[in-house]
């Protein structure tokens, strides 16, 4: 308060803007709270004139603003990161005793139409609560039977805040809760929220009766059912708080008396908070999801704040309204509109989120077709822009259509939004140092032939970014480097010598910029070019995220590799981004694979089309195309100085099979020496090669339970249940003949010591002391690092994750345990066969595990 009085900002209103917020005592998130709580008031007085001063707030903007810059510099108590994003019931998270200040600082950073209806829906809540807590204490809330409690100013600073703030009578926790979702920028919140006619004033929305959903959006979980009840939260605390009827799902139903929260409700929150939990893994090591859900393969805007294209397509749609009334017909989110926000929001995890060939050929066939005749007709009539008449209407015309069509190409085969594919750059060289997101390398003298596309991968933000550990690790880069197979390269050079003429583009050192219209340009056009082309079939957000449902597709769910090449992070490849580290030449062959399927595909939709006899070979030469994989006997390592794709430290092939012979040479080293001179040592590198083996063949974590008993194999089809993540993971493993041979090997060994009698875990490590210890991290790291130094006591889990996906195994997700809808193999959508998958898994591990060297170990005391 005193640097606010210095500012010269005004004592009272900063302890208004506080209580309005209900600011938690630890505050080190205020500033962007603040920053996002003025954005939120200067859209509410855009849209609404004279709300604010209504509310008298009219200067409430500008002195948020300053108090954040204010707020700065000042130390705060530090908030637990499990509160601010994942408070739970009864241990004091922002979500539930601040509900209204983690939905603000839940908002969209961006600058899109999307974000813009985000803050307007928070606008019409912050009114709302501004309405409850200004409400005076005792009073009776109509049809309610409620007493209002004290919300004052007085009373907000003298709350201890350790627990909810009963006062409040009407609790938003329900309602932010569903903002939280909605503002979480997935596909089926872009399609849904800027649908509601948040134009409306407030007391006017808040009689809003709904949209209607039709069908499901399988996206996260968002069924119909969960979508009306998200909105359901939203209107009934909009209408409690403006003392209005609520409406409930759209039919006018009364809800049952109550505050707006509910056991059912309870349930509710609970799964959306357990669903965000694999989004926070702060390790390769945090238990994966097994929620039956698959995220969207588009996180891209495309959006604008200027553009009405989401309005047309991908999105829900309604019809006028009349206030308080619900929604009735097949208006709202059943039309057309709907229809194409349902197919953009679905996937399915054997089909993946893909567009027909027939709407491809639009943009692959159409438009390119009519880029390459343009720049005929340049080449001819002028040779080159610069050159010709630039006031002549009709070859600007022809220079912007040119460039259009161009984009939509890029767009395409480097799956990239509007915003990556306007920061696109040219270099003529083979090479690239710059940082930037998108690029295309044009090698001099070769006329756009033979180009690569460079794309940065996006990895989660907490994923491990480890130097590299020479000589051991790889040789990785965040950058994918992707042969130009769609042929991009010769469109783009003709394209650059038009613009710039043939001497100034061959004489370029630096970066050459490609598309240089304002970025609203891109997001005023691209949308009317596709409706004018595709007639409504075809969205800016489809066209950039076809290439990874293609690439899925292809590559029967290799999701990590489909999110390298597109270089997009997607949920659900979130844990296998940790684990990630992917060979450029495997990249290579499934981008150049995809991209020839795909094209193949829209020759024939094409011919199709018109009418044409398609070639009798034509449907075969496509399903020639198709990826097939078989196991590698014996397996191909990869040499040391391939280049890979990743962040996180992983050996090379080489490195790792050296350190396994090395550890197998000091197990026996250790063993032809008297045990009773070095008996610790010995057992213990024993023990560690036994855990090793078993965590290569299974995947196998080094817990305190890091392998089976022979007793819990069924060794009729060799598989066992596994708990390396705790009593409450468990999860299907198959094991090798070798591995089978070599514990029951390490039994028969063990039941010679003194630790027979020790039966808690399945083995055990000594201490300095000889006392028996389970096995850990902490007691299995220094035996990695005397073969391994300085990579994580998982290493091999990560190893074998990406050798056998540059393997072509199929069943990678179900090896480590990732499963998902479709393949899991027990339990509610269980459809795999676990003797088909474990088989199969197998096929592929025995000829790896051969190659690194494991191979059964008798020692004897």
């Amino acid at each position: 308060m005193l640097n606010a009085a210095k500012r010269d900002l005004d004592p009272e209103q900063v302890r208004r803007i506080l209580w309005a917020l209900l600011a938690p005592p630890t505050r080190d998130d205020l500033p962007e709270v603040l920053a996002k709580f003025a954005r939120v008031l200067t859209v509410a007085g855009d849209q609404w004139p004279g709300v604010l001063l209504d509310l008298n707030m009219e200067t409430w903007p500008s002195i948020s603003t300053k108090l954040g810059s204010i707020a700065q510099t000042l130390v705060f108590p530090k908030t637990p990161s499990d509160a601010r994003h994942f408070g739970k019931s009864g241990q004091g998270g922002h979500r539930q005793l601040h509900a209204l200040y983690s939905a603000i600082l839940a908002l969209p950073d961006e600058k899109s139409a999307y974000a813009d209806s985000c803050y307007l829906l928070m606008a019409h809540v912050f009114v709302a609560h501004h309405k409850v807590l200004t409400t005076p204490a005792k009073t009776i809330l109509p049809g309610r039977k409620l007493v209002k409690g004290d919300t004052s100013l007085q009373a907000y600073e003298a709350y201890s805040w350790d627990e909810q703030w009963r006062a409040l009578t009407i609790s938003p926790k329900n309602c932010c809760m569903a903002l939280r979702e909605y503002f979480a920028g997935e596909k089926w919140a872009k399609a849904v929220v800027p649908e509601y006619p948040l134009d409306d004033r407030p007391s006017q929305f808040a009689k809003y009766g709904g949209l209607i959903f039709e069908g499901e959006l399988i996206d996260k979980g968002k069924s119909k059912a969960r979508l009306q009840e998200l909105q359901e939260y939203v209107l009934r605390y909009l209408a409690q708080a403006h003392g209005f009827k609520e409406r409930r799902q759209g039919h006018g139903k009364n809800p049952a008396p109550g505050t707006g929260s509910s056991n059912a409700s309870t349930e509710h929150e609970a799964k959306a908070e357990a669903a965000y939990r694999h989004d926070i893994c702060p390790g390769e090591d945090e238990p994966e999801s097994d929620e039956d859900e698959f995220s969207s393969a588009n996180n891209e805007s495309g959006g604008n704040p200027q553009s009405s294209e989401a309005a047309k397509r991908g999105r829900a749609t309604r019809k006028p309204k009349s206030a308080g009334k619900p929604r009735k017909g097949a208006g709202s989110a059943a039309g057309v509109g709907s229809n194409q926000a349902i197919r953009d929001s679905k996937f399915f995890p054997f089909g993946t989120d893909r567009l027909s060939p027939s709407i491809l050929a639009i943009v692959d066939v159409d438009g390119r077709g009519r880029a390459e005749a343009i720049l005929d007709e340049l080449k001819t009539t002028a040779g080159c822009l610069k050159h010709a008449n630039d006031d002549d209407p009709a070859r600007e015309a022809l220079k912007s259509e040119l460039e259009l069509f161009l984009f939509l190409l890029v767009m395409l085969w480097s799956n990239s939004n509007i915003e990556r594919t306007h920061a696109l750059r040219a270099y003529l060289s083979e090479s690239c140092r710059d940082r930037i997101d998108l690029a295309i390398l044009i090698s001099p003298g070769t006329a756009g032939y033979s180009a690569q596309i460079r794309i940065h991968v996006e990895y989660p933000p907490d994923a491990p970014r480890r130097e590299r550990l020479r000589p051991y690790d790889r040789d990785r880069t965040e950058f994918v480097t992707l042969p130009d197979e769609a042929t991009l390269g010769p469109l783009l050079w003709d394209y650059l010598i038009a613009l710039d003429g043939a001497s100034a583009v061959s004489s370029r050192t630096n970066a050459i910029e490609v598309f240089r219209q304002p970025i609203e340009h891109y997001y005023k056009e691209i949308p009317r070019v596709l409706e004018r082309l595709a007639a409504g079939r075809l969205s800016s957000l489809s066209l950039s995220s076809a290439l990874f449902g293609e690439i899925m597709n292809w590559s029967h769910k290799d999701i990590s590799a489909a999110t390298i090449i597109t270089g997009t992070l997607h949920k659900k490849a979130r844990v296998q981004m940790f684990y990630a580290v992917r060979r450029m030449a495997f990249l290579h062959e499934i981008y150049v694979g995809t991209v020839r399927y795909v094209r193949t595909a829209i020759c024939l939709a094409k011919s199709a089309d018109f009418g044409s006899e398609s070639k009798p070979n034509g449907l075969s030469s496509l399903l020639q195309l198709q990826r097939r994989t078989s196991p590698q006997t014996p397996f191909i390592p990869t040499s040391a100085e391939a280049k890979y794709v990743g962040v996180n430290a992983c050996p090379h092939d080489e490195a790792m099979r050296h350190a396994v012979q090395d550890l197998i040479a000091k197990v026996e080293d250790a063993w032809e020496k008297s045990p009773s001179t070095n008996w610790i040592e010995a057992h213990n590198l024993y023990t560690y090669y036994v855990v090793w083996f078993f965590g290569f063949v299974t995947g196998a974590r080094p817990t305190e339970r890091p392998i089976l008993r022979v007793s819990e194999i069924n060794q009729s089809n060799l598989s066992g249940r596994l708990q390396d993540k705790g009593a409450d993971k468990a999860r299907l493993v198959w094991i090798a003949g070798d591995l089978l041979e070599q514990l029951k090997l390490n039994e028969a060994y063990v039941d010679t010591t003194r630790l027979a009698s020790c039966t808690s875990y399945p083995c055990w490590f000594l201490n300095e002391s000889g006392a028996p210890k389970p096995a850990s991290e902490e007691i299995c790291e220094p035996i990695l690092h005397k073969v391994l130094p300085g990579f994580p006591t998982n290493i091999h889990r990560r190893w074998m994750f990406n050798a056998l996906l540059d393997s072509g195994c199929p069943y990678v997700a179900e090896w480590a345990g990732h499963f998902l809808t479709g393949n899991r193999l027990v339990g509610r959508g269980a459809t795999a066969s676990p003797t088909v998958v474990g088989h199969t898994i197998l096929q592929y591990v025995e000829p790896i595990v051969s190659y690194l060297g494991f191979r059964p170990i008798r020692v004897r005391l």
